[in-house]
């Protein structure tokens, strides 16, 4: 399940969650960059034009959105989609590190848990969908390899 949580300057509690069969043995890490993507695009009205704090639980995930990189070359992709929606957005991000036991998504993640995640903080359901990885690893060095070509001709 891919999930995310999303509490306003107003104090009101969004949230998502959905099955993503699609990401089925895939690394914890790549669904967790997903998950980030997912909810900047599923709470898009609520982070353009502001300042956001991104809470993640997966270090490798951190550490990427950081760096703006990766050498997971999947995460690289997704980190890069991410700083596109976010750009697109106007949303100015920090992002933290937060234990998986105190991550308030993974309740939304957790079929045991969203019961009563969902009693306990009354969040508004948003709909949300996968998110399209459109941007692959660029090749920074054959882009600029191909800039002296084309300037030379």
């Amino acid at each position: 399940m891919v999930g995310g949580v999303i509490i306003t300057p107003e104090g009101k509690t969004l949230a998502f969650s959905r099955t993503a069969s699609e990401l089925k043995g895939v690394r914890i890490e790549i669904i967790e960059a997903v998950a980030v993507l997912e909810a900047l695009e599923a709470f898009s009205s609520q982070v353009g034009q502001r300042q956001v704090i991104l809470m993640v639980d997966n270090s490798v995930l951190l550490y990427a959105m950081v760096r703006g990189d990766s050498r997971a070359e999947k995460v690289a992709s997704i980190v890069a989609e991410i700083n596109a929606t976010r750009e697109e957005l106007g949303a100015k991000t920090w992002v933290e590190f937060i234990k998986s036991e105190f991550n308030p998504a993974d309740g939304f993640t957790r079929d045991s848990l969203m019961g009563e995640f969902l009693q306990l903080i009354k969040p508004l359901l948003v709909s949300s969908r996968p998110p399209t990885i459109e941007n692959e690893r660029r090749n920074y060095v054959q882009d600029a390899v191909d800039l002296v070509e084309k300037a030379k001709s």
